[in-house]
């Protein structure tokens, strides 16, 4: 009887560009550094200065690499289906809605700081181990919605969280057409 229309159009834009380079700075220590800029203006208008860097150090006498990172991370919203995500007229179906009316909030871009640190370990000619401890804070997390398990998603977003992880891989070099190798990843991700 009282059928929910939605119609809306927008035309916005947005912004990237980047500068990065490798280089060496002692005989065995390499970096690779740049910086990123982004704007956006659909339906947000948003921008940030993302550094990144990231450096590995080679033991020769042992073949062990060290390395470390951080990057500064910025992603937009999903565009499919962003109109109807932000509206005020979806907010009224958020089952998260106030008394006064209020429910939802504007799909804000990704901010997100992620730090990486690992190791990898050359063991003779047998295999080769690589381990890597990683951890994020991030704002805004993307968070599509799918609708009933079909292909059609609805951009959101949560406020915040935090997440950290462990990731090892043992790989074996090819012998005769043959290789292998095994993996093992633990995370721990908190969202508010």
């Amino acid at each position: 009887e009282t059928p929910f229309v939605f119609r809306k159009r927008a035309v916005r834009g947005q912004t990237s560009w980047y500068v990065q380079d490798t280089f060496p700075i002692l005989e065995n220590l390499t970096v690779n550094a740049g910086l990123r800029f982004d704007h956006t203006a659909v339906l947000v208008s948003d921008s940030q200065f993302s550094p990144r860097v990231g450096a590995v150090y080679f033991i020769p006498q042992t073949k062990t690499a060290l390395r470390g990172s951080y990057n500064r991370l910025f992603m937009t919203p999903q565009v499919e289906n962003l109109l109807f995500s932000s509206s005020e007229e979806a907010r009224q179906l958020s089952p998260f809605i106030t008394p006064e009316g209020k429910g939802g909030a504007e799909v804000r871009p990704e901010k997100q700081h992620a730090f990486e640190v690992g190791f990898a370990q050359d063991i003779g000619n047998l295999f080769q181990l690589d381990t890597a401890y990683w951890w994020r804070f991030v704002q805004n997390y993307a968070d599509p919605n799918v609708f009933f398990g079909t292909t059609v998603i609805f951009p959101n977003s949560v406020a915040g969280g935090e997440a950290e992880g462990l990731d090892l891989r043992v790989d074996v070099p090819e012998r005769k057409g043959w290789s292998g190798y095994f993996s093992y990843s633990n995370s721990q991700v908190f969202q508010v």
